[in-house]
């Protein structure tokens, strides 16, 4: 997801992963998982990067500190995705815990 043009706002996002172990590996069919899904933001100030943002089935981050601290002068570019590897490491270990 790209969000461009920002100046100012909040971005609020849930999520509900879904696993479904026995539809790819039917050894595991009946294996019930608990997943979890990692969110990742990363605000751009032209090609610089200045800030990003971390959530586990979630987040709330504002969208541009920059735009609120010079009054809506600044515009930022948001990139958001869904991070693979962490999401695996985060599912574990709410398996394990």
């Amino acid at each position: 997801i790209v969000l461009d043009d920002i100046t100012n706002g909040r971005i609020i996002a849930s999520a509900e992963v879904s696993m479904e172990p026995g539809y790819y590996v039917p050894l595991l069919d009946g294996w019930e998982l608990e997943g979890r899904g990692v969110l990742l933001d990363t605000q751009f100030t032209g090609i610089i990067p200045t800030a990003s943002s971390i959530g586990v089935n979630g987040m709330v981050t504002d969208l541009s500190l920059i735009g609120t601290l010079s009054g809506g002068g600044v515009e930022t570019r948001h990139v958001l995705l869904v991070e693979p590897v962490t999401s695996i490491i985060a599912s574990g270990l709410a398996m394990i815990f």
